[in-house]
């Protein structure tokens, strides 16, 4: 019985790179608050993690503190 020889693969990682961006540096259309509502819920989200508590943000965050 002739024995095959294992054959060693060499594996990778299977990391996937994830971009992270930050809702700062993410441009939204002034006219859309939509947009600009999401986006600063984003951000205080982000802000708030990794964090035990949950997010406090007004409910309705009408201005973009970044556009200063």
């Amino acid at each position: 019985m002739m024995r095959k020889k294992a054959s060693r693969e060499k594996r990778t990682s299977n990391i996937v790179k994830v971009q992270r961006i930050d809702p700062e540096d993410r441009i939204v259309d002034p006219g859309d608050p939509q947009a600009k509502r999401e986006k600063m819920l984003d951000k205080t989200i982000a802000d708030s993690f990794p964090a035990s508590d949950p997010p406090s943000s007004l409910p309705n965050p009408n201005e973009d503190s970044f556009s200063r």
